[in-house]
């Protein structure tokens, strides 16, 4: 298994963080809203099309591994954007003729996409709550989803209902719960593997975005530790805070690893790959990340000291961003509670 990028690859990487770089981090508190003079830059770049872009020969020309690429220099750079929550909405919408067509006015940033599969005031992977009868030609949804990521932006929400997944329209939003009575609606598919699938593809995205946050944190922890003196001589001249940085990139490069396996396995994956349970290739990988990202913001935070909560300095805004991811598709307890349900045809288990 080849780790090195191609020249494509790089090529793709380089260009979104000269586009990134561009542009000041966000320093904005509270609930992350869309930007939307960035999100029509990705849109233009194609980066938001990434997930299901085709060469020429019908063949795919871009994956996981490129969504990965560019989900790491969005966390980099602090750019506050749904696009691991695109990424899962963009597979779930290939399923119909119909989603296929919003999927285009996603990619082109006409379109915002936010898949709602939780429920609210209830831990992630809870049974959906939400009915759904037929109606005509169509569907009816009626029930509460929530929270709702950038509601304000959201032009559809993709939905979880009793009867498979959901394409919502022009969605109500009550504060951050989506309510549905009687809501029109269309069925994308009832077929929960190719939710699992979407749902691994959008927590690749979210792990390579908390990948680059986590690297940025470290990288200005770096350059403090060797730039800030205290009793006349530079914080890296003491030894405790050297093995402190030390630790944080050990934990860096394990969460490195982490997602670019689960990037190349996902890469040849489908939803019906039976082969390999990219399920819990990708449990693993965010328990790995949640663990590193977790360690490396907080002790970014302890090293920099007073600054680093202020809202000026980046740091304090990388460690938000990072909790943020830790907690969509399900926090690093969650995706340990599924990997350990999987041990149980196990007669002997080392946990040391």
């Amino acid at each position: 298994m080849d780790f090195t990028p191609t020249a494509e690859q790089k090529a793709l990487r380089d260009a979104v963080r000269d586009l990134l770089g561009r542009r000041e981090p966000s320093t904005a508190v509270g609930r992350p809203r869309l930007d939307p003079e960035l999100w029509g830059a990705l849109a233009e770049m194609g980066v938001l099309s990434l997930a299901w872009e085709v060469a020429d020969d019908d063949e795919p020309a871009a994956g996981a591994v490129e969504v990965s690429l560019a989900a790491a220099e969005l966390g980099r750079a602090h750019a506050v954007t749904p696009y691991a929550e695109s990424v899962t909405a963009a597979h779930v919408l290939a399923a119909t003729e119909e989603g296929r067509a919003v999927r285009e006015d996603l990619g082109t940033g006409e379109a915002v996409v936010i898949p709602v599969l939780t429920e609210p005031n209830r831990a992630w992977g809870a049974p959906p709550t939400v009915t759904a009868k037929e109606s005509g030609d169509g569907w009816e949804l009626t029930g509460t989803k929530g929270p709702v990521a950038y509601p304000e932006a959201a032009t559809h929400v993709v939905v979880t209902a009793d009867q498979g997944v959901f394409l919502v329209a022009s969605p109500t939003v009550e504060g951050s719960v989506l309510v549905l009575d009687a809501t029109p609606a269309t069925l994308l598919t009832d077929d929960p593997a190719l939710l699992v699938h979407a749902v691994a593809q959008g927590t690749l995205a979210a792990c390579a975005e908390q990948l680059g946050a986590l690297e940025q944190a470290l990288a200005m922890t770096v350059d403090y530790l060797k730039s800030r003196k205290q009793f006349g001589v530079p914080l890296m001249s003491f030894q405790t805070l050297t093995q402190r940085a030390a630790v944080m990139y050990t934990h860096q490069e394990l969460a490195r690893s982490a997602v670019q396996y689960a990037a190349l396995v996902l890469a040849d994956a489908t939803a019906a790959d039976d082969g390999v349970d990219v399920a819990a290739t990708v449990a693993r990988a965010k328990a790995v990340v949640g663990k590193a990202a977790t360690l490396v913001g907080e002790e970014a935070v302890q090293l920099h000291g007073g600054i680093a909560v202020t809202q000026e300095y980046a740091v304090g805004h990388l460690l938000s961003r990072l909790v943020t991811l830790e907690h969509l598709y399900g926090d690093t307890r969650s995706q340990l509670s599924r990997l350990g349900r999987s041990i149980a045809d196990h007669d002997v288990v080392r946990v040391l």
